[in-house]
């Protein structure tokens, strides 16, 4: 073997000593990310803070006044409560999260503007796409978001808050429950609200108003709460 190929030899050993070196130093299970994409983690993560605050606040606006758009509705302790008269006077699961979807992006719109950081920011308006499933909502949001701080910058586009809430049990249990005063104006169907998946508290208001509260026994936190007017 001539000396200038084992030369090369030895070049070659070094180089892969170095390599395997470098490899073994990295911790194990460490992600390799970007630099651009660590930046300003601190801003992404207020913001997805954020925005599930204002997805929970939507779900609880529903939740404590059973419809947020109609003008049908009677006030219990300064909370405006929506009175049914009918079982298709309770939302529709589509309806009711188109409900939660206008008012989730009345607030999210906010979040860019409270950033509590020294960036430049800037955003356009999110828009929201919201999906149920095995009670739990998604909101799937797009906020352009640009995040600028020393001549370096972060663009965001997706969230994806979501919030554990048995939508369509609540609005099923709520038509069970207008349909069991229909029945007989003088009477609660009883063996009708036994087959409600949810749980009920009843309050006699003025006149023929009642405030009833479904509520889910393994969550006590969770509700939907709404007005039945029956025929006098």
């Amino acid at each position: 073997m001539q000396k200038g190929q084992i030369t090369l030899y030895l070049v070659i050993g070094v180089l892969a000593l170095i390599v395997v070196s470098m490899l073994m130093q990295r911790p194990t299970g460490a992600p390799i990310v970007a630099p651009q994409e660590a930046m300003f983690d601190d801003a992404v993560n207020y913001m997805r803070d954020c925005l599930t605050q204002s997805a929970q606040a939507s779900v609880d606006h529903l939740a404590l006044t059973g419809d947020i758009l109609t003008e049908s509705t009677v006030y219990i302790k300064d909370v405006p409560r929506a009175i049914f008269r009918g079982e298709g006077d309770v939302p529709t699961l589509d309806a009711a999260l188109e409900m939660i979807r206008e008012d989730y992006l009345a607030d999210a719109v906010y979040c860019s503007s409270e950033l509590p950081f020294d960036y430049e920011i800037t955003a356009s308006a999110p828009t929201a796409n919201l999906s149920y499933s095995d009670g739990r909502i998604t909101f799937y949001t797009y906020y352009p978001l640009t995040v600028t701080s020393s001549g370096k910058m972060r663009k965001v586009f997706n969230f994806a808050p979501q919030i554990d809430y048995t939508l369509q049990e609540y609005l099923d249990s709520a038509r069970l429950t207008v349909g069991a005063f229909l029945v007989d104006p003088d009477y609660l169907n009883v063996t009708q609200m036994n087959l409600l998946p949810m749980k009920y508290n009843l309050g006699e208001m003025e006149g023929n108003l009642y405030d009833v509260r479904l509520y889910n026994e393994s969550d006590m936190n969770s509700n939907y709460a709404f007005a039945v007017e029956v025929p006098q």
